[in-house]
This record gives structure tokens, C-alpha cells and sequence, in this order.
């Protein structure tokens, strides 16, 4: 019935989303089968792993706290980056373990080039960073505009994978790892623009929070921090 409407308009964007993306990803994946050698392939599944472990262990569960603290209208908007970057400074040293023990478990099979390694590194960082801007339009309850911005950016991932394709490139593992970039990086354009476009509601004074540290802290992400590994596996895992 008509009470119903905006969840069922919200599943449908979510579906309609998800389902565009992973053909976006299947479009990539079958590219760089294409055009890399079986070794090299192997390579880009791995770095791909790498890059999810790395990310998610940066992210530390903090995106899905943030869904759920500004869908719950605790979060005062202009305090949240500050504190986030702040988050973020903190649990880097993660991401520089995951990532840096990842590249070196990869390096001792096969050769990499120091670009590729540089590359993949700005992917998760990227796809890192972007978690934070769909999980407050995920909190906004704009899951139109999250679905279209993850969207957008697997379709620009499966057009810069054509675009290698018709370059042959000498470093292809490179040029793959760049396509993957600008995917992550449109995605994280179109999200913070669309987040700056949409209004926070109004908090009533009974749940607003002033500080941040209140409810936004590694202490409170602990219990999403193995369920965001989990999302993010199955979201991303598909490449």
C-alpha cells in the first residue's frame, strides 16, 4: 500500500543499483581476462583481494556506524568530517600493514612493477574513502543516490577496461589497475557531490548529539567491523 511505497521504491533503487553494478564488474572482469596473460590475471585477482582486506580493515566498521547513527539523526553534520578524518588517521596503520603484506606475499611469485603497486594502492584508498560518503546517503535513507553513485563508477571502470583494450598497453597490469581508479574515483566524486546536494533533516534536541566521540568511535564500530568485512567481501569480491 501506499505506506509501504517508500520502502519498496528504496529495495527497488537498491536492487536496480546492485544489479548494474555487477554487470559494470562483469564487464571489467571479462576484460582483463582478455587482456592479460593467465600470470598476470592472477595478479589482478590478487591485488583485487588485496585491496578489499586493506580497505576494510581501514574502514574498521566505521561506515556502517555511520548509517546507522545519521539514519538515527544523532550526528550534527559539520562535526562529522573532522571527526571521520580523524578516525581514519588512526586506523591507517591497518591499511599500511594489510596492504603492504599483501604486495609482498604477491611479489614473491611474480614480478610488479612499482606503478601498478602505486596504483592499486590509490584503488583502496579510494574505494576506502567512498565507503564513508554512500554510508551517510545509505543513512539519509537516498539509496537511489548511493546505487547510482556505485553504479556509475563500475560502468566507468568497464569503459576505461575497453579503452586498454584498444591501447594494448606494454604495462597492462598498470592500465587495468588505472581503469579500476577512475571507477572508485567517479564514484567517490559522484557520492560526495550528491551528499552535498542533499539536506540533513533536522535533529530534534532529544537525539542530537553534539560531540561525536559520543557515538562515533572504534569502540562503537567494533561489532560492525567483521560484518563490513563481510559486506564489502560481497560486494567487491565478484571481480
Amino acid at each position: 500500500g501506499p505506506r509501504h511505497s517508500p520502502f519498496l521504491r528504496a529495495l527497488a533503487w537498491t536492487a536496480a543499483g546492485d544489479g548494474a553494478a555487477r554487470v559494470g564488474m562483469l564487464l571489467v572482469t571479462i576484460a582483463a581476462a582478455r587482456a592479460l596473460t593467465p600470470d598476470e590475471f592472477g595478479l589482478y585477482l590478487g591485488f583485487s583481494a588485496v585491496v578489499l582486506i586493506a580497505a576494510s580493515l581501514w574502514d574498521c566498521g566505521i561506515g556502517t556506524l555511520v548509517t546507522r547513527e545519521v539514519a538515527a539523526g544523532r550526528l550534527v553534520p559539520a562535526a562529522m568530517p573532522r571527526h571521520l578524518v580523524s578516525l581514519r588517521l588512526r586506523t591507517l596503520v591497518l591499511w599500511v600493514v594489510a596492504f603492504v603484506g599483501g604486495t609482498l606475499v604477491l611479489a614473491n611469485s611474480s614480478r610488479i612493477s612499482s606503478t601498478a603497486i602505486l596504483v592499486y594502492a590509490a584503488v583502496s584508498l579510494v574505494f576506502a574513502t567512498h565507503t564513508l560518503a554512500l554510508a551517510t546517503l545509505r543513512g539519509l535513507l537516498r539509496f537511489r543516490a548511493a546505487s547510482l553513485s556505485v553504479a556509475a563508477g563500475r560502468w566507468t571502470s568497464a569503459a576505461s577496461c575497453a579503452l586498454v583494450l584498444q591501447i594494448s598497453p606494454s604495462d597492462i597490469l598498470s592500465w587495468m589497475a588505472a581503469a579500476l581508479l577512475a571507477g572508485e574515483a567517479c564514484t567517490l566524486a559522484l557520492a560526495v557531490a550528491l551528499l552535498i546536494w542533499t539536506p540533513f533533516p533536522p535533529a530534534t534536541p532529544a537525539s542530537i548529539v553534539r560531540d561525536p566521540t559520543e557515538v562515533l568511535g572504534l569502540r562503537h564500530a567494533a561489532p560492525f567491523a567483521v560484518n563490513g568485512t563481510l559486506v564489502m567481501a560481497y560486494n567487491r569480491m565478484d571481480l
